[in-house]
């Protein structure tokens, strides 16, 4: 299994503590019963992600990390044009 460590955010308060959090991604995805199921299930595991890395990493590692992901997908963006 692959680990990777990552530092997470400063408090902005001295009152409260930023949650570390471990996130395991090691089941494969459970068959679904129809195609909302199975966006309903996609939806809450990008929700429950989006959650924890928004509110334990540094905000500088969090705006990288959704420039990151938009390159990885910039074919889903490029159009092409008849010329």
């Amino acid at each position: 299994m692959k680990t990777i460590r990552i530092y997470k955010a400063q408090p902005i308060t001295s009152d409260k503590d930023v949650e570390s959090v471990t996130i395991h991604i090691n089941a494969e995805i459970p068959h679904a019963e129809s195609l909302e199921d199975a966006e309903d299930s996609y939806q809450s595991d990008a929700d429950q992600l989006a959650d924890s890395l928004f509110k334990s990493l540094p905000q500088g590692t969090a705006d990288r990390l959704l420039i990151a992901l938009l390159k990885r997908k910039t074919s889903l963006y490029c159009g092409t044009t008849n010329s």
